[in-house]
């Protein structure tokens, strides 16, 4: 149960800014506060911008009837994770491309 309050003075201009830092990570000012002093965010409220970023970009893929692959979003995980970054997916998905029409080409050969 919620027993205590705190009172902080703020100028007007650190007021705002504290809002808007809240509002950016889509928590009250009260849940912000705690967040900075005293606990971890909850898990929607530490998304980095490139985890924004990749699920704005997907979101946008979805909506011209695009569907990501499944190794392409196990890529996006393991860049959002920091284990790989946005060249390791050009390179991988490059060499995924070139190793696909390897085989294909093949398959095409040994059929003529």
């Amino acid at each position: 149960m919620k027993t205590e309050v705190v009172r902080v003075r703020l100028t007007h201009l650190e007021k705002l800014k504290l809002i808007d830092h809240a509002e950016s990570m889509n928590m009250s000012m009260s849940d912000y506060i705690k967040y900075c002093c005293l606990i971890e965010p909850p898990k929607e409220a530490a998304k980095t911008k490139n985890e924004k970023a990749w699920d704005f970009a997907l979101g946008l893929a979805k909506i011209d009837g695009i569907e990501p692959s499944d190794y392409f979003l196990e890529l996006v995980e393991r860049e959002k994770r920091g284990e790989i970054n946005t060249e390791d997916i050009r390179r991988l998905l490059r060499e995924q491309y070139n190793a696909n029409k390897k085989s294909e080409n093949e398959v095409k050969g040994s059929m003529e």
